[in-house]
């Protein structure tokens, strides 16, 4: 008859114990003993360690937070920072685009609010925040001269 390793065990420690009663053999293993280092082979085992090394985990997190840091916080606050420093350095003739996506010429500059043009046929203006301003827009070569002439008439 073939039994469970552990029964096996709890019967020839059992068979020991009745031959000699004062052997001091420990108990028998349970089917619900979770402390037996025993295999199933009946070699026995050592036991998995229970914590982490506190030092290590700490390091792979602080690697974690470093590449966090450097792919994704780092680019966003050099980007935001360029975007402050563009925005304080408008001027009027500017063109720039909200962020709602409307296209505009700065006419007046009055703290934080700006006066765009975005009709020139009509002289249509909006006056808006600063920070709605989602980019400046290039200056063509043509228009950089056309200005330049247009301060030369006005002196």
């Amino acid at each position: 008859m073939l039994l469970p390793h552990w029964l096996a065990l709890a019967s020839a420690q059992g068979d020991a114990a009745q031959t000699n009663p004062g052997a001091g053999s420990p108990p028998a293993p349970t089917p619900n003993d979770t402390t037996s280092t025993t295999s199933p082979s009946g070699q026995p085992q050592q036991a998995a360690p229970q914590g982490g090394d506190l030092m290590s985990t700490l390091v792979l997190f602080g690697g974690m937070f470093l590449l966090l840091w450097l792919f994704l916080l780092g680019p966003e606050r050099r980007k935001r920072k360029q975007h402050e420093q563009r925005l304080a350095q408008l001027k009027e003739k500017d063109e720039v685009m909200t962020l709602g996506g409307i296209f505009g010429t700065v006419v007046m500059l009055r703290g934080d609010q700006i006066t765009i043009r975005v009709d020139e046929k009509r002289g249509t203006t909006l006056r808006i925040a600063r920070s709605s301003i989602a980019t400046i827009l290039p200056r063509e070569n043509g228009a950089k001269e056309k200005d330049k002439e247009s301060d030369a008439e006005a002196e």
